[in-house]
């Protein structure tokens, strides 16, 4: 994912729960998503899936966690 990728990514996620997305946010997100290979459609799907089943906050482990869960499905189907 690119930095502007990230930025909207968190930007969309404020709309659940009024965060308030800064620099240093987007960087450690950023490196999340790198080094778990996050593409910009998983990482949105996350987003909504958590939020449609959650009021925590969405942290990268969330995201991560879900697109692997989604691509083992994937896989064993």
């Amino acid at each position: 994912m690119t930095r502007d990728e990230i930025e909207a990514l968190l930007t969309f996620a404020g709309t659940y729960d009024s965060r308030e997305v800064g620099e240093a946010m987007v960087t450690a997100w950023l490196a999340a998503a790198v080094h778990a290979q996050w593409t910009n459609d998983e990482a949105i799907d996350a987003v909504i899936a958590h939020y449609a089943a959650n009021n925590d906050w969405i942290r990268p482990g969330h995201i991560t966690q879900t697109i692997r869960g989604s691509r083992r499905r994937f896989w064993q189907e």
